[in-house]
């Protein structure tokens, strides 16, 4: 998604470049690029493209009790409004958006606000694709 032009068999090649310490990927590797594919034609991704984005962003902030959190934002924009944060899931069916992530989401929300991006606004984007939706045309 940081490269516009990449297609299917870029995105392929740098899967089968990232994963060959991981021989087991391979099998669906097809489905992984797919994916990508989709996700990069999703609505929030338009808007992001017109405003100030970061991708995959790592942070770390002190929490309670001595402790840093660390982690890895997918993807950050800002518009007008307000900072977004979205959080891609592999484990979650389109309209099923699991309560088990709101912890992920808040500390994702207090890591931006540690910098001064206060109100920001947080959501789950499931990007799991059944083999029977994936696009039979790979040359996008």
């Amino acid at each position: 998604m940081r490269h516009k032009g990449a297609n299917y068999s870029n995105l392929y090649r740098l899967a089968m470049w990232l994963s060959v310490e991981e021989p087991d990927l391979r099998s669906v590797l097809d489905q992984a690029v797919c994916t990508v594919l989709e996700v990069s034609k999703a609505e929030f991704w338009q808007q992001a493209a017109q405003h100030e984005r970061s991708v995959e962003t790592p942070f770390t902030y002190a929490g309670d009790k001595k402790q840093l959190i660390t982690g890895v934002m997918d993807l950050i924009f800002k518009d007008p409004k307000s900072w977004h944060i979205i959080d891609y899931k592999t484990d979650l069916e389109l309209g099923d958006v699991s309560g088990s992530y709101v912890h992920q989401l808040k500390m994702y929300e207090r890591a931006l606000a540690a910098f001064g991006m206060e109100d920001a606004v947080s959501q789950i984007y499931p990007v799991r694709l059944e083999s029977e939706k994936l696009p039979l045309d790979n040359s996008a």
